[in-house]
């Protein structure tokens, strides 16, 4: 029965006429978590209070309360996001990017706004928060915003913080091919970020591209093939191969391609491999007939094994002729 009355008393107290009446109850649930959860919903409210100083301090206790809670009152969080005050903008992009998509999604706009309004160095964290609100959401929901995201994005790529460089990239990737184009010039700048994740998420973004504006940027694609991370190798090769190669192109790049046969990454040796056996043209894997015989003799990869051989199929007599035995001596291979 106290109990009851407590909870009626606190109700009451947040509802007062009196701002100094709220701000004191507001500022007693602070410090009492177990309370703050029961009138989590009437506190959050009290984001729309006329008073300033009881607005305040329930932005203070925004990262206090659960997700689901601040997903209920959305709105009134995102409507702090563009407030004068650079605080409350950073404490409730906090709050909302904590929210599921769904609560997040209305307030696309709102977020990119504020990313332009909190520019200054000292509001790293804000804008921090509103990069993985964004990055949570889905394709279609960030479409009808696609212009002012891309934009918005393309300054994230230059700030210092690799993580924020990493996340743009990871937003632009989901902005559709027509977006992407209009800034593929500085995604390939990316290629020589000297983070090599931002490296990777450079090449797997600009791999969202329609291959005929993806051609384009063929040579930097290829010129990734050496970098000196794996990763940024791996998805340099697996966009080529997915994407790109055709058997002219793969002629004008064989030497690149067929060098990675021999790549420390098992995945980029298998891609290389793929690339010559599916685009290759005989011409060309002859000319790399060596390097593709030597995984003949690879008895812990039976997928190279196999491919390899696809891919010596295309050769004429004479160029196998050197190489007869290698393979003849699959004939007793089980496995292949």
């Amino acid at each position: 029965m106290a109990r009851n009355q407590r909870h009626a008393n606190m109700a009451a107290r947040l509802e007062d006429s009196n701002p100094k009446v709220r701000l004191k109850a507001i500022r007693e649930l602070a410090e009492q978590p177990a309370k703050l959860a029961q009138h989590a919903d009437t506190v959050v409210a009290k984001l729309d209070d006329i008073d300033e100083d009881v607005r305040m301090w329930v932005v203070r206790l925004l990262p206090q309360l659960e997700p689901a809670t601040i997903a209920q009152h959305a709105k009134s969080v995102a409507a702090k996001l563009c407030d004068p005050n650079a605080d409350v903008r950073f404490l409730a992009m906090y709050a909302l990017q904590r929210t599921d998509l769904t609560a997040i999604a209305p307030h696309v706009a709102t977020i990119v706004a504020a990313l332009k309004i909190s520019s200054s160095p000292s509001e790293r964290g804000t804008r921090a928060a509103a990069m993985c609100a964004l990055q949570k959401l889905e394709p279609s929901t960030l479409a009808p915003h696609a212009r002012a995201v891309g934009h918005a994005m393309l300054e994230m790529l230059e700030v210092p913080d690799e993580s924020w460089r990493e996340l743009a990239l990871e937003v632009l990737a989901k902005l559709g091919p027509a977006t992407l184009a209009k800034h593929a010039v500085a995604i390939v700048a990316k290629f020589e970020d000297p983070n090599p994740q931002v490296r990777m998420h450079a090449v797997i973004t600009l791999a969202k591209l329609r291959p005929v504006t993806l051609a384009q940027y063929t040579d930097a694609v290829v010129k990734r093939l050496n970098d000196i991370h794996e990763d940024v190798r791996k998805w340099a090769m697996h966009t080529l191969t997915r994407t790109l190669l055709e058997p002219a192109t793969l002629a004008q790049h064989a030497n690149s391609v067929a060098s990675k046969l021999c790549d420390p990454n098992k995945d980029v040796r298998v891609l290389a491999m793929e690339a010559l056996e599916k685009k290759g043209d005989p011409a060309t894997i002859s000319k790399h007939v060596l390097a593709i015989v030597a995984h003949l003799k690879n008895f812990s990869d039976r997928g190279m094994r196999e491919t390899a051989l696809r891919a010596l199929r295309k050769c004429g007599p004479a160029t196998l002729a050197p190489h007869a035995l290698a393979v003849a001596a699959m004939l007793e291979d089980s496995d292949v």
